[in-house]
C-alpha cells in the first residue's frame, strides 16, 4: 500500500499508546507531480483498503468509532472524484448519485458535492480544468 504504509505504522503506534500530537508549524515540505499517487485523489482506494483493515483490528469501541469516521470521509471524497469523473464525461445522473453519496464527508468535500448535485457537467469541466492547471503549474 506504498504510503498507507505510513499510515499503517501510526495506528500502530498510537494502538500501542503512544501519544500523538499536532505540530503548530509545518514539519516536512511535500513534493507532488501529476505521477504521484497522491495527485488528483488516487491515493484514497489505498487509503480505503488501509482503513478498511483498521477496523477490522480495531479493539475497543472508540478505536471502531474513528475508524468508521475516517472510512465515512475517505469514501466521500472516492464518490466526489468519481462525480468528478461522470460529470466531466457529461453523465449527469451518474455523476449526481456519486455527488450525493459525498454529502457523507466533511464540510469541504460537501461543499463541492452540492455544486456536483446542482451542476455536474460544469463542475467536472471545472474540476478537470482545476487539475489541468495544477499540473502544468507543477511540472519539473
Amino acid at each position: 500500500l506504498r504510503q498507507g504504509e505510513d499510515w499503517d505504522l501510526w495506528i500502530r503506534m498510537i494502538r500501542s499508546g503512544v501519544l500523538v500530537t499536532r505540530a503548530d508549524h509545518p514539519t516536512f515540505l511535500y513534493r507532488i507531480r501529476p505521477s504521484s499517487l497522491s495527485f488528483a485523489d488516487r491515493m484514497t482506494t489505498e487509503f480505503v483498503v488501509m482503513i478498511e483493515r483498521a477496523l477490522a483490528e480495531a479493539t475497543d469501541d472508540e478505536q471502531r468509532r474513528w475508524t468508521r469516521a475516517g472510512l465515512r470521509r475517505l469514501r466521500a471524497n472516492e464518490a466526489l472524484s468519481h462525480s468528478f469523473r461522470l460529470g466531466a464525461a457529461g453523465d449527469v445522473k451518474q455523476a449526481r448519485r456519486a455527488a450525493r453519496q459525498a454529502l457523507r464527508g466533511d464540510a469541504h468535500t460537501k461543499r463541492r458535492a452540492a455544486v456536483m448535485a446542482l451542476a455536474p457537467r460544469l463542475g467536472g469541466r471545472e474540476h478537470e480544468r482545476r487539475l489541468g492547471e495544477l499540473e502544468r503549474w507543477i511540472k519539473p
